[in-house]
């Protein structure tokens, strides 16, 4: 036993001392975390796949619609929990309990996790210090908002995830050319191209990069690497198995003009989707980031782009610690206000540039650490940083999706009510909590709950036991009710006092992002 121990720490790396009880301590909190709001749209789509794969192979194309409920994402991600929830017998409907949605989560923060460790080795091969590599983990493990989608966005996150895991391979591939290791990069990128076609930019990042440093004898070795990258990205999305080329286009057709155009509430006013200004991504980012991984991150962009002025040609081409991190992530900011894309939500569908970011952070901070001699920087900034994430997910757990950090307090729209400047709860994960709190404050068989959104609120139902279950049934319109439920998605005032007296309510930065009211027994 002493022996399989001693062997098995000789060969953890430094960061698996912080992953190993980061991934047990997520498990054991899982029952706390609600529902999001999209999450019912990605375990369908992963369902959906798998059927179309069946139809495919049965010749029974024609008992589905291959554009129906189909997006701009594919489902390369959403396989394996899929057919895990097959192998363990569940379903998913509109009656069924939770069980699928924890199967999601597990999945999702165990692919999370082994994506961390890549971002370590990847850190690791661009010469960043193992201490600063660590921290440079811990800087994206414990994002307050990136850790909480880590549970229940199987999109978002789940592409971030990839994205790390194609960079770590992309990159050796292009250090040490072979046949394996450009099969491999191909395979990757052409996973993450099936789950945002955006990945195509890593395509010619790779194609590119070998282009310019590879000796005339290695060019013929980006043939295997677009050869594999066309392969998984057909293999991996069944809807291109039929017409492969017109369902690409109408794939990059909707990615470029996402079908939603509804209301975002950004400095207090509430602004259609389109008509969102250039600097909500930045904004966003700029305002829920923990604040010394904001100053990491400024710290890693200004020394790339004063390398770039310096040497541009040497730094796009030729220096791996800053050219491939600043396309990667520098381009998918640049491109919305080029494309005219729609945004909303916050930045989550730009989470996965944040590794790069820090990535150029930490090689900055290495680069100072060497220049100046003082290690102690490195322990010093591990520190803070370190700190600074802690703090910022245990203030807003389990609810972290909701954290900004102290530069909130500057805007100027911010006021002590519901007139805030940014929406809080915009996923309805809090649903959950005020789902509890009714179960506990009333002593009834069967309460009837008005839900103000009900798509977040059943989902997180489901999340309830048996029993709890069974005591609650949801309504969304009517005045028969015992309690109303709401967390002011699309709302910046306060509701009424007809509706109900407010018996429980969740606040952060005295902005509340969750109401439960009591219906009184003479109303309406």
């Amino acid at each position: 036993m002493r022996s399989f121990v001693k062997l098995i720490s000789s060969n953890m790396l430094l960061a698996d001392w912080f992953l190993i009880p980061f991934i047990v301590i997520s498990f054991i909190l899982m029952p706390l975390i609600g529902a999001g709001w999209d999450e019912q749209n990605n375990i369908y789509m992963g369902y959906r796949a798998l059927r179309l794969v069946y139809f495919v192979f049965t010749g029974q194309l024609d008992q589905i619609s291959l554009r129906e409920g189909a997006d701009d994402h594919g489902p390369a991600s959403l396989f394996i929990p899929v057919i895990i929830s097959k192998i363990l017998g569940l379903r998913y409907t509109a009656a069924s309990d939770g069980a699928v949605q924890y199967v999601f989560y597990c999945y999702n923060i165990a692919l999370f996790t082994v994506s961390l460790r890549y971002l370590y080795l990847l850190m690791i091969a661009v010469s960043v210090r193992p201490i600063i590599a660590l921290m440079g983990v811990i800087c994206v493990a414990l994002h307050p908002r990136l850790y909480f989608a880590a549970y229940n966005n199987s999109y978002d996150l789940n592409f971030l995830s990839f994205c790390i895991i194609m960079s770590y391979y992309c990159l050796k591939s292009l250090r040490y050319p072979s046949v394996k290791s450009m099969m491999i990069a191909g395979l990757m990128v052409g996973v993450c191209i099936d789950i945002r076609i955006v990945a195509v930019m890593f395509f010619a990042m790779t194609f590119t990069y070998g282009l310019v440093i590879f000796p005339r004898s290695q060019k013929k070795l980006l043939g295997y690497f677009v050869l594999m990258t066309v392969v998984a990205t057909y293999l991996f999305c069944p809807i291109l198995w039929i017409d492969p080329i017109d369902h690409l286009i109408w794939i990059w057709k909707q990615n470029s003009n996402i079908g939603w155009n509804g209301e975002v509430l950004y400095f207090g006013e509430m602004v259609k989707a389109s008509e969102l200004p250039w600097h909500y991504n930045f904004v966003w980012m700029g305002l829920t980031t923990p604040l010394f991984s904001l100053i990491l991150i400024v710290l890693g962009v200004v020394y790339a782009l004063s390398k770039l002025v310096v040497s541009p040609i040497r730094t796009c081409f030729f220096d791996f610690n800053l050219g491939w991190f600043l396309a990667w992530g520098g381009a998918p900011l640049i491109a919305p206000l080029v494309l005219q894309t729609t945004l909303f939500d916050g930045w989550r569908h730009h989470y996965f540039v944040y590794p790069a970011f820090v990535v150029l952070g930490c090689v900055a901070l290495h680069k100072a650490v060497s220049y100046y001699r003082k290690p102690i920087y490195s322990f010093f900034a591990f520190t803070l940083v370190t700190g600074s994430c802690l703090v910022a997910v245990y203030s807003t757990f389990p609810h972290s999706n909701i954290y900004f950090n102290s530069f909130y307090w500057l805007t100027d729209k911010y006021k002590n009510d519901l007139s805030m400047s940014f929406e809080m709860d915009y996923w309805g994960v809090s649903y959950l909590e005020g789902l509890k709190a009714i179960l506990a404050l009333s002593d009834k068989d069967e309460i009837v709950v008005k839900a103000d959104h009900m798509r977040p609120t059943l989902l997180n139902w489901k999340l309830l036991s048996d029993a709890d279950r069974r005591r609650i049934q949801l309504i969304s319109e009517g005045d028969s009710y015992d309690y109303f439920i709401s967390n002011y998605r699309f709302r910046t005032k306060e509701f009424s006092e007809d509706i109900g007296k407010e018996v429980y309510s969740k606040t952060y930065l005295k902005t509340k992002y969750l109401t439960v009211r009591k219906r009184s027994d003479d109303a309406g």
